[in-house]
C-alpha cells in the first residue's frame, strides 16, 4: 500500500517480504559479467563437443530452474540460522553444498546419492541434467528437472514461512 502526502512524496507502509530482502542482500550485482562469460563458455563447449544446438537451449532453460535448488538450499541455512536464535555461521555451511553439485552423483555413495538426490537435491543441478539429456536424450527429463527443482523450492519456502512465524529476536 502506498500512502501519499501533501508535499507528494510517498511512504510505503506495507512490508517487503523478508525473503526479498535475505535474498536482496546476497545479489551481487557484478556477477552479471560471470553470467556473460558462463553462457559464453558454455556455447563454445557445446559446439567443440558438437552438440546439438538444442542441448544448449535444454541447459540454459533447466539453469533457470536449477538455481532454486540453490536458492532453496540458502534458505535452508537460515532456516537453520532462524531455529538457532542467530547462528549466523550455520547458514554458510549451506554454500558448502554447492561445491558437491560440481560432481557426478557416480562418484558418491548410495547413501550419499538418495540424500542428494531426494533431500538436498544437488543431484537435480548439473549431475542429473547431463547424464539424462545431453547423453542420454531422454526428453521426459525436460518436465521432472524444473517439477522437482520447484517441488524442493516451495516445500523450503513453506517452512521458511513457518520458521519466520516463530522467529524470536535476540536484539533489543
Amino acid at each position: 500500500m502506498l500512502v501519499l502526502f501533501r508535499d507528494e512524496t510517498c511512504v510505503l507502509i506495507k512490508p517487503v517480504n523478508p525473503l526479498f530482502q535475505l535474498v536482496n542482500e546476497r545479489v551481487d550485482e557484478d556477477a552479471w559479467g560471470d553470467l556473460i562469460v558462463a553462457l559464453l563458455l558454455l556455447i563454445i563447449v557445446d559446439m567443440q563437443l558438437h552438440n546439438p544446438w538444442y542441448i544448449t537451449i535444454m541447459f540454459i532453460f533447466i539453469s533457470f530452474f536449477s538455481s532454486l535448488i540453490f536458492l532453496g538450499l540458502a534458505i535452508l541455512g537460515n532456516i537453520v540460522s532462524l531455529f538457532s536464535n542467530g547462528l549466523g555461521d550455520l547458514a554458510e555451511t549451506t554454500f558448502d553444498f554447492f561445491d558437491m553439485s560440481k560432481y557426478p552423483l557416480a562418484i558418491y555413495s548410495s547413501v550419499l546419492k538418495i540424500i542428494m538426490t531426494f533431500i538436498l537435491p544437488i543431484g537435480w543441478v548439473a549431475s542429473i541434467p547431463q547424464e539424462k539429456i545431453a547423453v542420454k536424450h531422454e526428453w521426459i527429463w525436460l518436465l521432472l528437472i524444473p517439477s522437482a527443482c520447484v517441488f524442493f523450492f516451495v516445500i523450503v519456502y513453506q517452512l521458511w514461512r513457518v520458521f519466520l512465524q516463530k522467529y524470536q529476536s535476540t536484539g533489543s
